[in-house]
């Protein structure tokens, strides 16, 4: 498992009506995706005898200081960026205690070696070629009866039904560990982030313009409801991405994907991560836009055009006029997840699982099912059936206050 908890922190922000008003992405990619980079056999081994030493390890930590100059530990930075950052760190003494792994390869330096069907120097997923430099296809997730979302304020909540389809693309397993250059999604038994995808690790993403859910009428509030793909600042997922992650496969899946996020108005938020580990396990890490657009129905048959809508007369679009739009964070597992807004310096009530949201119990806790890595591997025509993917997000915003955001996604097919 991993530890007894693994934190993330980054600060939410209040903003103003219309603009986001929570970034949960600092320091998420290091428990979730790493940045691109062209990756090394060995970090710290600087002599290049197949292992990592006490006195490296200290020569990387004066290079990191800039105590000495960074030619004289070049295998510490191992992507190429002139500096020895904490994560480089970290894989340095990773490789002191275990060894130089023999059957780690590298990936995203423009060379197409053994074992790669691609290699497009760079890490990214969703243009063709995978994180681990092996050829995408695309998953199409037709989103299933029971899919539902649950918005919950503190006056209230609501029941939001889930229709429509999204893409995964996913890259194939490889039976060697690819080491890309920074701490990522898996974590060892010890809670430690590791630099590279495992062997039977698939490398996933979804691009923001292939999530297409269905325009959702509101049940407490009235109006629209919109949930849509969002590509975060500085493309972090690659190009065009709303998110990013990976499926497990090999013998023991993908640990730690069970997990709390909790916070309060104004301060941090956090992760913890736990839970073992087992085949067809997922973590992705999903930005998303919730719009709601007050005093409009999702109904195309209204026969007067309706100013929230924008020119194109549907709703759920970029020229809508919501009544309120803010980005929340998701991370979608196999496993579970559950957001808790606690301890309000207010004096609000918190919104936690099982507590008071208006008339209604809060629902802040939901639970995925792995996929079925036979079915993934199969020429099925429908590769994900059977998964559900699991949620929650926190936002804390001016208009509407503090809202906690839960999901399921339920794959049709079966």
């Amino acid at each position: 498992m991993c530890n007894t908890s693994y934190r993330i922190k980054s600060r939410a922000t209040q903003a103003k009506p219309g603009r986001k008003t929570v970034a949960i992405f600092l320091g998420l990619l290091v428990c979730l995706l790493g940045t691109p980079a062209v990756a090394q056999p060995c970090a710290g081994d600087v002599d290049s005898d197949g292992r990592v030493s006490i006195a490296e390890l200290i020569i990387g930590v004066r290079v990191a200081l800039g105590i000495i100059p960074l030619e004289e530990a070049a295998a510490f930075d191992t992507d190429g960026d002139a500096n020895v950052s904490i994560g480089e760190l970290i894989m340095a003494v990773q490789a002191s205690l275990r060894g130089c792994p023999e059957d780690v390869v590298g990936c995203g330096d423009g060379d197409l070696e053994s074992g790669e069907t691609c290699d497009d120097g760079n890490n990214f997923g969703g243009d063709g070629c995978a994180a681990n430099c092996t050829l995408e296809r695309l998953l199409t997730f037709q989103v299933g009866d029971g899919s539902a979302a649950v918005a919950q304020l503190r006056g209230a909540r609501a029941n939001l039904k889930l229709d429509g389809q999204f893409v995964i693309v996913a890259g194939d397993a490889r039976d060697v560990a690819v080491q890309i250059a920074r701490p990522m999604q898996v974590l060892d038994a010890s809670g430690t982030p590791l630099g590279e995808f495992p062997p039977g690790f698939l490398p996933v993403v979804m691009p923001a313009d292939a999530i297409a859910l269905e325009p959702i009428d509101g049940a407490v509030f009235g109006g629209c409801w919109c949930l849509r793909g969002q590509i975060p600042s500085r493309e972090a997922f690659g190009p065009g991405n709303a998110a990013a992650g990976a499926i497990g496969c090999s013998d023991t899946g993908l640990p730690a994907t069970d997990y709390i996020l909790q916070g309060s108005t104004g301060m941090d938020v956090e992760f913890s991560f736990s839970g073992e580990g087992i085949p067809g396990s997922a973590l992705l890490a999903l930005a998303t836009r919730v719009e709601f657009l007050a005093g409009a129905s999702c109904s195309t048959d209204i026969p007067v055009p309706n100013r929230r809508w924008g020119l194109d007369g549907m709703p759920c679009t970029t020229d809508d006029d919501p009544f309120f739009s803010t980005q929340i964070s998701l991370v979608l597992t196999s496993g579970s997840a559950e957001g808790r807004v606690v301890g309000d310096p207010r004096g609000f009530p918190p919104i936690v699982d099982g507590s008071v949201c208006g008339d209604d119990q809060c629902i802040t806790r939901s639970v995925g099912t792995p996929f079925d890595c036979g079915l993934l591997a199969s020429d099925s025509e429908r590769p994900v059936a059977g998964a559900v993917l699991a949620g929650s997000g926190i936002s804390f915003d001016t208009v509407m206050g503090d809202i906690v955001l839960t999901v399921e996604l339920l794959a049709a097919g079966f």
